[in-house]
């Protein structure tokens, strides 16, 4: 498990607190022979923070740099 505590993304500037988890696990089964990474980053501030009108934003960065993460790990390369 990786876990970053930081405000990552468009969060960079706001009185946030954030933790970013990565957590690698086998598969099971059929999927014996695989390799699995969750992430979960998880924000929290005070309701003026309007996080929620924010999420899909963050959700959409986060989400690409997870990407190129798998990317790397596949392909050895990034784009």
């Amino acid at each position: 498990m990786l876990r970053l505590n930081g405000a990552f993304g468009p969060l960079q500037d706001m009185a946030v607190v954030g933790v970013l988890t990565i957590v690698t696990s086998t598969g099971t089964g059929a999927e014996a022979d695989k390799h699995f990474l969750r992430m979960t980053y998880r924000v929290a501030s005070s309701s003026e923070a309007g996080l929620d009108k924010l999420a899909p934003v963050v959700d959409g960065v986060i989400g690409e740099q997870f990407k190129r993460l798998k990317t790397l790990i596949e392909t050895g390369g990034v784009d």
